[in-house]
């Protein structure tokens, strides 16, 4: 998993976003907020020919099927699923 050219992608779809590392559980990292993924969603040309939704549930619907569930109860990248972040690397890098 290249979680690492997510990131990537991530915060150069949001540039003006202050992306200052954090100190969190002993280790400097950059805390990507679902509110950064769908930016980064947004400003993919291709997306003009899929529809990518998220429900009030936190779940990913891509072409009217489910494909991934973000937990709204912890709003981090580095928490959720390791499907969860497969499917964002697929779809953002």
């Amino acid at each position: 998993m290249n979680i690492d050219k997510l990131i990537k992608v991530i915060q150069e779809a949001n540039p003006e976003k202050e992306w200052e590392l954090q100190h969190i559980h002993g280790v400097m990292a950059v805390p990507i907020r679902l509110a950064d993924v769908l930016i980064a969603i947004t400003k993919k040309e291709e997306f003009l020919f899929a529809l990518i939704m998220i429900d009030t549930m936190g779940r990913f619907h891509k072409n009217g099927k489910i494909v991934a569930q973000w937990n709204l109860k912890d709003n981090n990248l580095d928490n959720q699923s390791k499907e969860t972040k497969q499917f964002l690397i697929k779809l953002l890098t």
